[in-house]
C-alpha cells in the first residue's frame, strides 16, 4: 500500500477473492481497472456485463492479443492493419514526446473496430482511431428507435450512436445529426460533414470519401503533388515507384517503411492532429 501511495508507475494485484471479483466472469471481464487522477481521486473502470456482446468481446481478447493490455493502457491510437501498425507506429514514436505515451494498436480491420473502441470505453483508456473511407460508409440509424426515421450516418457513428459505453460521444454525434446538410449521402458534402464531426470525438480519416478506390489520388500540393488517403494508397504509390527489375519489394511493413521513414506531409498533419486531441482529452 506503501508503493501505491508514493509510486509513480502502474500496479497490477491478482486475486482469487470473490469479494473483489464474482467467480463467473471469465478474462477481461475479471479486469477491474482503478486509476487516480491529477486530484488523487480514484475511479474505478470495467466492462459492464450487457447483451450478447460479452462473448464477441472475450472472443477479441483471446483471438487479438493486442486486445489484451488495452485495460493497462494511458493512451491508444488505434489502426486498421499490421501494415498501418509499424508506420504509424514508427511515425508517432518520431513525434510525440516521450511523457504522453500514446500507444498504437492494430484493432485488425472493421471487423473487430466497434469491440476495440468499447473495450477502451469501457475501462476508462482515452482512445483516438485513424481509419480508412470505407469506415464512413453510410449506415442506417434510428436516432428515437423507429425505422420508419432511419437516418444514413457513417458506419463508425453508427457504432457510437447504438453503444451503451460512451454517452459522451453519444451525444455530440446526436447534435451531428441535426446538423448535417440536407444532401444524400454520395454527396461530397456529406462526407465533408461527418468527417468533421468524427475527428471531434476522435476518429480521424485522410479520406475524400467513402467509396474506396472511386476516390482515391485526388489531386493535392503535398507529398509530390498527390494526395495520399491511406496506407493501402502508400503501397501503392511505392509499387508504382519501384522497377520491376528490382529486388526491393514491398513484402513487408517494414520495407515500405524503408520507403516513407518519415510521415508524408498529410499523415503529419494528421498525426499531429491525433496527439492534440489525445492530450486535450486523456485526463480521466
Amino acid at each position: 500500500m506503501a508503493l501505491l501511495e508514493t509510486g509513480e508507475g502502474q500496479f497490477v494485484v491478482v486475486t482469487h477473492s470473490p469479494g473483489l471479483l464474482p467467480s463467473s466472469r471469465r478474462g477481461v471481464e475479471a479486469t477491474i481497472r482503478i486509476q487516480r487522477d491529477e486530484n488523487s481521486n480514484s475511479h474505478t473502470f470495467r466492462i459492464e456485463q450487457t447483451q450478447c456482446e460479452e462473448d464477441q468481446i472475450h472472443q477479441l481478447v483471446v483471438k487479438q492479443p493486442d486486445a489484451r493490455w488495452i485495460p493497462f493502457a494511458e493512451r491508444v491510437v488505434f489502426v486498421s492493419g499490421h501494415t498501418e501498425l509499424v508506420l504509424y507506429g514508427s511515425w508517432f514514436i518520431g513525434t510525440v514526446q516521450p511523457n504522453q505515451n500514446i500507444h498504437v494498436v492494430n484493432n485488425n480491420g472493421d471487423e473487430y473496430l466497434r469491440h476495440y473502441l468499447r473495450l477502451a470505453s469501457e475501462f476508462g483508456v482515452p482512445w483516438a482511431a485513424i481509419v480508412d473511407g470505407k469506415s464512413l460508409c453510410p449506415s442506417g440509424h434510428s436516432p428515437d428507435g423507429k425505422r420508419e426515421r432511419q437516418v444514413k450516418v457513417p458506419k463508425v457513428a453508427k457504432w457510437i450512436l447504438e453503444s451503451e459505453w460512451d454517452s459522451v460521444r453519444k451525444n455530440f454525434l446526436r447534435t451531428a445529426i441535426h446538423s448535417a446538410p440536407n444532401v444524400d449521402e454520395d454527396k461530397p458534402q456529406w462526407f465533408a460533414h461527418w468527417k468533421d464531426q468524427l475527428a471531434t470525438v476522435g476518429v480521424f480519416t485522410l479520406a475524400t470519401c467513402w467509396k474506396g478506390n472511386n476516390c482515391k489520388w485526388t489531386e493535392s500540393p503535398h507529398d509530390d503533388g498527390c494526395h495520399i488517403e491511406s496506407i493501402e494508397d502508400a503501397e501503392k504509390r511505392f509499387l508504382n515507384r519501384t522497377p520491376a527489375s528490382s529486388s526491393r519489394k514491398p513484402s513487408s511493413a517494414f520495407s515500405l517503411l524503408n520507403s516513407y521513414p518519415e510521415p508524408p506531409e498529410d499523415f503529419k498533419r494528421l498525426i499531429l492532429e491525433v496527439i492534440a486531441y489525445e492530450n486535450h482529452f486523456g485526463a480521466v
